[in-house]
C-alpha cells in the first residue's frame, strides 16, 4: 500500500530503496530509468543519485537513437513497398488488376485485413464498390453501393478530407 501511495509498483516483494531519474531525449522526457534494493542494509546516496544522471543521459540517447533508427528502417521499408506498388500498377492498363494491387498495398501498409475501393459516381449520385479485399460476400451484396449523401461512410468524400474512426465499437 505504501508502495502505491508513492507511486511506485508493487511487487514480490517491497524495496527498501529506489533511486529513480527521467530519461531525456532533446530536452523531451522519454521514460524513466529506475533502480530499486530490497536490503533493508543498502541505502543509495547522493553520488549514486549523481552517477545515475550521468548515466541516464548516455541511456536517454542509446534509447532515442535506436527508436530512431527502427522508424527510419519501417520508413525505408513504407518507401520501398511504396516504390513496388508503383511500378506494379504503372505497368498494368488493366483496371481490375490496379484495383487489386491498391487493396493488397493498402492493407499491407494499414496493417488492416479488409479493404475496399469505392468510386463515387456523380451522375447517380451514388457509391459504387469498385473492388474489396478480405470482405464477405454478405457484405459486398449488402454494399455495392449506396446513395452519395446516406451516412458518414462518405464523410470523406462530402468534405474531401481523409476520415479516421479508431475504434468502430466505441465511435460506430
Amino acid at each position: 500500500q505504501e508502495l502505491v501511495r508513492i507511486g511506485l509498483p508493487a511487487g514480490e516483494g517491497a524495496p527498501a530503496a529506489w533511486m529513480g531519474v527521467p530519461l531525456l531525449s532533446s530536452d523531451e522526457v522519454i521514460g524513466c530509468l529506475a533502480v530499486f534494493t530490497d536490503s533493508p542494509q543498502h541505502s543509495f546516496l547522493p553520488g549514486d543519485l549523481d552517477l545515475f544522471v550521468t548515466l541516464s543521459g548516455q541511456v536517454g540517447l542509446a534509447i532515442a537513437n535506436t527508436l530512431l533508427h527502427e522508424q527510419l528502417q519501417r520508413r525505408v521499408s513504407q518507401l520501398e513497398a511504396l516504390n513496388q506498388f508503383t511500378m506494379n500498377i504503372t505497368e498494368s492498363l488493366d483496371a481490375e488488376h490496379v484495383l487489386s494491387q491498391v487493396c493488397q498495398y493498402v492493407t499491407q501498409v494499414g496493417s488492416g485485413r479488409r479493404t475496399a475501393i469505392y468510386i463515387l459516381d456523380l451522375e447517380t449520385g451514388r457509391v459504387e464498390l469498385a473492388h474489396a479485399c478480405g470482405l464477405s460476400s454478405d457484405f459486398i451484396a449488402a454494399n455495392r453501393t449506396f446513395p452519395y449523401a446516406q451516412d458518414n461512410r462518405t464523410q470523406c468524400l462530402r468534405t474531401g478530407r481523409p476520415d479516421l474512426l479508431p475504434d468502430t465499437q466505441i465511435n460506430g
